[in-house]
């Protein structure tokens, strides 16, 4: 979900060794309202599909790619068909924190809506396709008024978590399915995590070579 930090779990991953691929960083796309200003356009699809190839090419076939649950769509790109289905029936680990970390960790990475009220306001109004307008004037409301806790808490809940929760019903049809609990985002609970999670995955490939 929005705010659990995963951009920042797989660089975190990279920097342990683990081999990572970074879809929303190769499409240059970002979250309209939770994703800082856009100052780079994205790549044609056949750029961004000739990235992935690239990325795939350096890899170790024989371990674990690490990869952040999409909609086969990332901004106006696609995830290659072939990749995506590979993505939804792959084993999942889903990060749950709590919400008032989420808050915190959005407002401390995404401080351009803290600082440009009319740049916020101008996403804001691009949201009526999805939202009633009269939630739409309430969240304008709250960040005019600076109530950015509020106003950050009011889009997950409403905006973010509903959309990710669809994505994952519609295309999570892994074998596995892990729910990994984190109190917040210090180095000491994502060391922690990770190293459960990395030993858990390579334990289930050892596994599963073993069956075959």
């Amino acid at each position: 979900m929005a705010g659990c930090g995963k951009t920042y779990l797989l660089s975190q991953l990279s920097d342990r060794g683990e081999q990572i691929l970074d879809l929303e960083g190769l499409a240059k796309e970002k979250d309209l309202i939770f994703g800082g200003l856009h100052n780079e356009d994205q790549p044609s699809q056949s750029y961004f599909e000739s990235l992935i190839a690239k990325q795939f090419s350096s890899f170790d076939n024989n371990r674990i790619v690490w990869i952040e649950t999409k909609n086969i769509r990332i901004g106006k790109l696609c995830v290659p068909q072939e990749l995506f289905k590979k993505m939804c029936t792959s084993d999942c680990y889903i990060i749950n924190l709590p919400m008032q970390e989420r808050v915190n960790h959005i407002i401390r990475r995404y401080k351009y809506f803290t600082e440009d009220f009319e740049e916020l306001q101008s996403r804001l109004t691009l949201l009526p396709k999805y939202h009633p307008s009269r939630k739409i004037s309430e969240w304008i409301s709250l960040a005019e008024k600076g109530q950015w806790q509020e106003f950050v808490e009011e889009l997950l809940v409403n905006r973010s978590d509903p959309i990710y929760t669809r994505s994952q019903t519609r295309h999570n049809h892994g074998e596995k399915t892990s729910v990994v609990d984190l109190d917040d985002l210090s180095s000491e609970s994502v060391h922690r995590c990770l190293k459960n999670m990395i030993e858990e995955s390579r334990a289930s490939v050892s596994e599963a070579i073993s069956n075959e």
